[in-house]
């Protein structure tokens, strides 16, 4: 209960809220755009709130949308209501400083300041050390939580 308390921390939702309305974005299944979130929240948050304390709240269904790719054709992409994106980002606030830290420095999916162009950067700098069946186990075995 002390995480979700946390994540439910005004200062932290005021700084998912921000984020969320700096980010901008299209409006979920709810029509609920980031103009409308603040009297959205003024006038539901008593509710929302109970609802996540309590362990009753369920995210909205996401809005598919097809947008095209660059290589051509089409992609669905998942657009969630405009409120789960700040509770999400509010989750990622509280987890991210103890998490992060932990992973291994060789895990380069969805982590601030790290990216896919660096795991080529990465196989090039040991490229000359181990063959490439080497390599990847090495990132493979390294991918997990550091003990």
């Amino acid at each position: 209960m002390e995480l979700l308390t946390n994540i439910l921390r005004r200062a932290n939702l005021k700084t998912a809220y921000e984020n969320v309305v700096r980010n901008k974005g299209s409006s979920g299944v709810d029509g609920i755009g980031t103009d409308q979130l603040k009297p959205y929240l003024q006038q539901h948050w008593s509710r929302l709130k109970e609802e996540l304390l309590s362990g009753h709240y369920h995210p909205r269904a996401v809005l598919g949308v097809t947008i095209p790719k660059r290589s051509g054709g089409e992609r669905m992409l998942g657009i969630p209501t405009t409120f789960d994106r700040m509770i999400r980002q509010a989750i990622h606030q509280e987890l991210s400083p103890r998490f992060d830290p932990a992973f291994s420095p060789y895990s380069y999916g969805f982590r601030p300041g790290k990216n896919a162009g660096q795991v080529i950067t990465s196989f090039f700098s040991f490229g000359n050390q181990m063959s490439c069946l080497q390599f990847s186990s090495f990132v493979i075995s390294n991918s997990h939580f550091h003990s």
